[in-house]
């Protein structure tokens, strides 16, 4: 109860709301400690505003889910869905510090609620929610066992970090999917072993760079296929023994170069087929041993610096030879051109044989008579007798058989990965956001970014959002689409409505 003459509202603006001792006034009543009567009931009853429906009592929300504490701080309509406690059936402790203890019996609103000055306090909700709320700091201790079962889903929300210690194993059992978006890195220390285990499939991706330091051996198990593509250079070195094992075929192809050195080389193949159009093979001290030799030019002895040499042979056939030194034939040869000293049986040596004249009689007694002259051979006559037709010989490995053979599915291999760079600009997208982000944006993120003029006038970043149906494609034009009436050709009456205490 208050009296016209006091000076309560001169103390209000002097100390505030809470009015503390001041004794004694000389008009009308006043509270000796200074307390009473309170601001928010001056001129008014003294029962509880709370009680008697003129306000809700709430608990801080602290910024965390408005939608666990509902207020009627909103709309009139929003206002209107928050049930207000009813007079008598709302029962409340209010010290003078502001301290609440509430007990509402309203039927559909049987709710309790212990609340701190601050807004921080405890609330059971009419469905049985309860709501826990701290303005500061919160501290749960527990001498023993802890136990939080939720039988929906939980949701918890750190806006600074997160630490756990655990002293003891860190066992968790998900039974669905697990799934975890992190800004920043991910850092492991793990002083033990690491063993995973995983049933179905596993993928990585790495937009960034991937690199492993193994101190010791590692080893690796494939129980089916490997594939391998790497769109740039790729480097293998190994400072000990390298091996490489296929119980199937194995190719190499390079489609520019391939090199091979070592001191020590060896091939071995039952089959073996080694050609190409032009090139070298051999070397100055390589014994070369083989069955037949096709040659379509020139046979050469000597060290090509006017060292000599010496051929034997059973049967050759060429085009030419040249030796510098001595030919040897044990069995035939056949060259149209030889060069050197032949020591044998050919073609020309049998002509020697079978004179175009005949010989002289020089037997004991002879007149000197002429004989009859010998068989006529021609130039390029290959006796068979004496040079048998043993070739041997598969194909002549020309230009044209290289090609072929290069373009077959054991020639040169095209190679190509990821050609038109598609795969690497889908992960890394600041390409085709035109450097404005380096991932796929939300819609919102969009409509925050087209306020930047040049993000709107990207061509690149605009182009990706109206393909992915985050920005309409006539978002660039000043002219609404439609013209017409903005408001209700019906307009209706509307009342304000909003509920007084009585």
């Amino acid at each position: 109860m208050t009296t016209d003459n006091d000076d309560l509202q001169n103390r209000e603006q002097i100390f505030g709301q809470q009015i503390y001792t001041q004794g004694v006034f000389p008009t009308g009543f006043q509270d000796p400690a200074g307390v009473f009567p309170r601001v928010d009931y001056s001129y008014q009853s003294s029962i509880n505003r709370a009680a008697r429906a003129a306000k809700r009592n709430d608990l801080a929300t602290n910024g965390g889910i408005p939608t666990l504490q509902k207020t009627r701080t909103g709309t009139p309509e929003e206002n209107a869905a928050v049930p207000l406690p009813q007079y008598p059936h709302n029962t409340i402790w209010e010290t003078p510090g502001g301290h609440i203890i509430e007990m509402d019996d309203t039927l559909g609103n049987e709710r309790m609620m212990i609340r701190h000055h601050s807004g921080a306090g405890i609330e059971i909700k009419p469905d049985g929610t309860v709501y826990l709320s701290s303005i500061n700091d919160m501290l749960v201790s527990t001498g023993n066992d802890a136990h939080v079962v939720v039988e929906g889903n939980a949701h918890m929300t750190y806006q600074g970090s997160l630490n756990v210690d655990v002293a003891g194993d860190y066992n968790m059992n998900v039974g669905g999917n697990l799934n975890q978006v992190i800004s920043g890195d991910i850092v492991q220390q793990v002083d033990g072993g690491k063993r995973t285990t995983i049933e179905k499939n596993y993928g990585n991706t790495v937009k960034g760079h991937y690199s492993n330091t193994i101190n010791e051996s590692k080893s690796e198990i494939i129980l089916a296929g490997s594939t391998q593509a790497v769109k740039g250079d790729m480097e293998i070195a190994c400072e000990g023994n390298m091996g490489v094992f296929a119980s199937g075929s194995q190719r190499i192809t390079s489609e520019t170069q391939q090199n091979m050195t070592s001191p020590n080389t060896n091939i071995h193949a039952t089959d073996l087929s080694v050609f190409g159009d032009v090139g070298t093979f051999g070397g100055e001290n390589i014994v070369l041993y083989s069955y037949n030799h096709h040659l379509g030019n020139t046979l050469w002895l000597g060290d090509g610096e006017g060292g000599s040499g010496t051929i034997n042979v059973d049967t050759i056939r060429a085009v030419r030879i040249e030796v510098d030194g001595d030919i040897v034939a044990s069995n035939s040869m056949t060259s149209p051109t030889f060069h050197g000293d032949l020591d044998g049986v050919a073609e020309e040596t049998r002509k020697s044989r079978h004179q175009l004249y005949s010989d002289p009689d020089t037997g004991p007694g002879s007149a000197g008579n002429v004989g009859a002259p010998g068989a006529a051979i021609t130039n390029n006559a290959i006796d068979t007798d004496i040079l048998p037709d043993d070739i041997k010989a598969t194909a002549i490995p020309n230009a044209a058989i290289a090609t072929t053979y290069q373009q077959s599915s054991f020639g040169i291999q095209k190679v190509k990965v990821d050609p038109n760079n598609a795969m690497s600009e889908g992960l890394v997208r600041s390409k085709a956001t035109g450097g404005v982000a380096d991932r796929q944006l939300t819609s919102s993120e969009v409509r925050s970014k087209m306020r930047d003029n040049n993000n709107r006038n990207n061509t690149d970043f605009t182009a990706t959002q109206i393909a992915e149906g985050k920005l309409d494609a006539g978002y660039s034009s000043p002219n609404p689409s439609k013209l017409g009436r903005s408001a209700s050709s019906s307009p209706s009456v509307t009342e304000n409505v909003d509920n007084f205490a009585h």
